[in-house]
């Protein structure tokens, strides 16, 4: 009785110290990226100052990694959070959605329209090649019935239980911000500008023999 009263008291002790460091965690302000401004307006463009940086699914180390930046590579930031960057997701970043939830358009299948099957929203998982889908456990994101998500390969295999699609809007990854220095504002891209119809060409009809000798048609 006695030695269990020890143990218990001992995993007390543990848990209460775990939660507080925990706790100590969540409230540091934790490594801030280099040469931010004091008065920085979000988001801004940061670039990685090392190789083999992971880009993380979630807000810190025990989140799984979505890839990698090298020294240079750029980077939106979004937000900053106890010492970690929320970024907008790269090119190659991918997300996974089940196939039970996702209807492909026959004329394009590289095109899905989220069907919720009688659930409020569909969870889409931040995707990683280190991972399975199965195993993925970070939500990137809630899709609502309707809603349109796109392919990363229409010639995917048929095989397995999730697409690989492009990360939807409102998706976002994490970086460490010990290894980000800050470059600059964020400069969206400017929208292609729209074409201008060309005007098609009149046809001019030839000429009558009473129009070029001057001679009005109508008298008689």
């Amino acid at each position: 009785m006695y030695l269990r009263l020890i143990m218990i008291g001992w995993i007390t002790l543990a848990s209460s110290a775990f939660v507080t460091l925990a706790v100590a965690e969540e409230g540091s302000a934790g490594p801030q990226i280099a040469g931010k401004p004091a008065n920085v307006t979000y988001p801004f463009v940061a670039e990685a100052t090392a190789n083999d940086v992971f880009i993380r699914s979630g807000r810190g180390p025990g989140y799984y990694h979505c890839g990698k930046l090298n020294r240079g590579d750029r980077v939106t930031v979004v937000e900053e959070a106890g010492g970690w960057a929320k970024i907008l997701p790269l090119p190659e970043n991918f997300s996974w959605i089940h196939k039970n939830y996702v209807k492909l358009d026959p004329q394009n299948p590289g095109i899905g329209t989220v069907t919720t099957a009688g659930s409020e929203t569909v969870r889409v998982w931040a995707g990683s090649d280190y991972i399975e889908p199965i195993r993925s456990f970070s939500i990137q994101a809630r899709l609502h019935d309707g809603e349109v998500v796109e392919l990363v390969d229409p010639s995917q295999p048929l095989t397995g239980d999730y697409y690989k699609i492009k990360v939807p809007s409102g998706g976002y990854l994490w970086v460490n911000s010990e290894y980000l220095r800050y470059v600059g504002p964020y400069e969206p891209k400017p929208e292609p500008a729209a074409e201008t119809p060309k005007p098609e060409p009149v046809e001019e009809k030839p000429l009558t023999l009473e129009q070029r000798l001057g001679v009005d048609e109508s008298t008689p």
